[in-house]
Formats: structure tokens, sequence, C-alpha cells
């Protein structure tokens, strides 16, 4: 979900305008009327709504309501609309319920997304709120999170003077190599950070172990704002033991900058929610621009993961990570290493044989039916013997007792696949292994 959002922003937004060059702007900045038009929002008489400066805007077409009236603000689809103009606010706004609009200095903004500098008010266009560049995080969480805002396309505005000014941004300079070092860099710190070590790194992840979690890794930073993330997997259950969440609210804090109480109460909410009938086993949250976004299932003896990042504001200031937890985290790197070259032989070898043409497809699927029922069998207690199932997909396979025995034809390849089904049953618990084994009976 992180990557489709960020890939959405991508077309649009670059690092903060207001350092991309020195000189002033050429032309005329223009004014925007900037309004809540969402009916579901529904705002307390105390409550404000802050609209940013730096917001981004983008043109999605002609009104075909009435411009005076945004309760009938509407636009047509565009299609084929590559690249459609953008303004930037160069001031905040404040909303309310009595007050739904508000007025707002603007400028064009160009660059991997919108390419027109100029723009009037007579073409009666509708913009939306895409994407804000400086976000100053609020100290208390606003009503509205500005995430949910711009998802639920809350916020349109229409220009009420022409624009004659713009900005252009920065285009990143960073190659791919830079990147990756920059990538495993920031991973080292979490992994010392959270007292584990790293693993192996893709162009996107790099994984963080012996942390505590089936599964733990750090999101390279992405995208034109460069936002990494932190994701945390289980198995075996639909909710994370409080020890994953405690990992998640830890390595999340780092990350992120959000407060660690915080990331456990929402972290555990959208859990809850992401279970709930309707859900379709996702679910999301966001705190005062950090985003969470949660995976659980109960199904196959349950599981799921949380990714948190940064979506708007600065990244956290990073503690220093000490020179005695800088080595111990070298240390289980290189631990990791050691782990992942021997599975990495060890899947190898069991490739071999398994992709080996000499023997038949048959055979192969025998001997993984065969290693899986002994493997839940040796697993639950109370399962039957389901000797006489083996021995007649045995026969249906053409496979000979001797040919697994001690000395036989496929006597390796049965052992080295019955070692892998071991190795997964032990992950399952004693009750998952008997329900599994009911399958076979």
């Amino acid at each position: 979900m992180k990557y489709l959002l960020l890939a959405t922003v991508a077309a649009f937004a670059l690092p903060s305008p207001v350092h991309a060059k020195e000189e002033p702007p050429l032309g005329t900045s223009g004014v925007a009327r900037i309004c809540l038009t969402d009916n579901d929002v529904h705002l307390r008489p105390k409550d404000e709504i802050v609209i940013p400066a730096t917001t981004v805007f983008e043109d999605d077409g002609q009104n075909t309501g009435k411009p005076e009236d945004p309760s009938t603000w509407r636009y047509e689809v565009k299609e084929g609309f590559k690249f459609p103009a953008q303004f930037l606010t160069l001031t905040a706004v404040s909303l309310r319920r009595s007050k739904p609009c508000a007025e707002a200095k603007v400028q064009m903004l160009t660059g991997a997304g919108g390419t027109e500098t100029t723009k009037r008010a007579s073409d009666n266009h509708i913009f939306t709120m895409t994407d804000v560049l400086d976000y100053p995080i609020p100290s208390e969480r606003p009503p509205i999170e500005i995430g949910k805002l711009i998802d639920d396309i809350s916020i349109k505005a229409m220009l009420t003077t022409d624009v004659t000014q713009a900005v252009t941004l920065p285009a990143s300079t960073l190659d791919d190599a830079a990147k990756a070092a920059n990538c495993l860099a920031g991973a080292k710190k979490l992994a010392a950070h959270l007292g584990g070590g790293t693993g192996r790194q893709t162009s996107m992840i790099v994984e963080i172990g012996h942390v505590g979690a089936d599964n733990a890794t750090y999101g390279c930073p992405f995208g034109p704002k460069q936002k990494a993330d932190f994701a945390v997997y289980w198995e075996g259950r639909a909710r994370p033991a409080s020890n994953t969440i405690a990992l998640i609210a830890k390595g999340g804090e780092f990350v992120t900058g959000a407060n660690r109480v915080e990331i456990t109460t929402e972290a555990s909410g959208c859990v809850s929610d992401a279970l709930k009938p309707n859900a379709a086993e996702n679910a999301d949250r966001e705190i005062r621009g950090v985003k969470i976004e949660c995976q659980a299932f109960t199904r196959d003896g349950g599981g799921g993961s949380v990714t948190i990042y940064r979506r708007f504001g600065p990244d956290p200031a990073q503690p220093d990570i000490s020179e005695r937890a800088t080595n111990a985290a070298d240390m289980v790197s290189r631990d990791i290493k050691v782990e992942d070259d021997r599975k990495s032989a060890e899947a190898l070898r069991f490739a071999e044989w398994y992709l080996d043409p000499k023997i038949p497809q048959n055979v192969k699927a025998f001997a993984m039916m065969a290693a899986r029922v002994i493997s839940l069998q040796q697993r639950c207690p109370s399962s039957k013997s389901h000797d006489d199932k083996i021995a007649r997909w045995a026969s249906d396979a053409e496979v000979k007792p001797s040919d697994i025995q001690p000395g036989g034809r496929y006597e390796r390849l049965m052992t080295m696949m019955l070692a892998q089904m071991q190795s997964g049953a032990a992950k399952e618990s004693i009750a998952e292994a008997c329900e599994a084994i009911k399958k076979y009976d």
C-alpha cells in the first residue's frame, strides 16, 4: 500500500520548493479559495482544520457547478491528462464548520508533476489537494488527519485571481549505488537501535534479523520525499504478541519520530480493524503525518504485518548509535549472513534433487505429500497412522518401498523433503498440526 501511495505522490511532489532556488520566482502570485467540500467530514464547533503552506493542489478540470457555491463544485473525469497543472499554497489557511472556506496566496508548481507556469481564474477549474511538502507536525492530533483529507478528496479549491508566478522543484541527483548505500546505512542504524543486525538487501528493503519477530524489514527511502518505512511480520496468530507490538513501537518511533505510546495504541487498533469481517484483512491509521498500514488474518493459523512510515513532515533527528551498539550489530549481521548462506546452500541442494529431470514428477509429488503427512503425524500426538494412505500414494506413483529406504534411488530426495517439511511443521502449534492432518484422514 505504501508504494502505491508514494508512486502516486511521486508524480506531483519533490522536496520543499522553499529552498529550490535562491532568487525569488518571477511573476505574480495568485489567490485561491480553498474549501472543505466533503459532507462526510463532521466538525465540532471548536474543531479547526489547518491547511499548511506548501500544500499542493492539482487541476482536475472545469467546474460543472456554481463557482460561488462550493457545495456544488464538481469536475468531469479527465482523460489523457498526463501532466495536469498544479499550484502551491504560500500561506496557511484555517477551516471550521462555521467557516468552511478561506483564501490563500498561491503560485504555480512545475517539476516532475505540473508543467504549466500560469493559470487564469476565468478558466473556472477545480483543484484538489494532493500533497503537503513541508508539513508542520502538530503538537496535538488534529480533528481530521491531513492524509485522510487528501485520500477522501475532501478539500477543493478554485482560483479567484490569475497566477503568473511559478516555482520549479529540483530532481534527485542520487544514482542507484548512492541510494543503495544510503538505504543500508539507515538499516544499520535501525538494527543497532533494536539490538539486531542487517540481513539480505534488495532494491527496496533490508532485512532486520534477531529482533524477536518472524520477519522485520527496513524499507529503503522511496519516491521524491525519500521516506523510509519499518515493517514487522508475524505468524501463528491473528494478533501480534506483546513483544511484537513493542518492537513495532520501538522501531516505528526511530524511523518516524512518532510517540511510542501512540504507535502502540494505533497499531493495535489497526490490527483490530483489519480483523473485522468486512475489512478484507487490511486497514490503516494515521497519526499526525505518520501512516500505519496493517494486515491481519485468522486463516491458516493466523498472521499479519504492520508497516509504519512518515507520510508527511520531516524525518526525526535520530540519536547517535554508540560504537558498542554498532559493533554488536555488525557481529549479529555476520551471524545472519552465515545462517542465510547455510539456508541458501540447503535450498540449492534440495532444488538440485527436486529439479532433477531424471526423477519423474509423480515421484516428486509423492515425496512432498508423504513428507508433509509424516511431519504432521510427528507433530500431532493424537494423530492416527496414515501409513496405508502413504502406501497407496507410493503405489500410484510407482514408488517401491525399497526406493525410499537406505540405499534406494529416491532415498536422498525423500530425506531432504522430509527435513524441509519437518522444519515447517515445527513452526506450527500442536493444535494447528492436528487440524492440518485432518485433511488427510
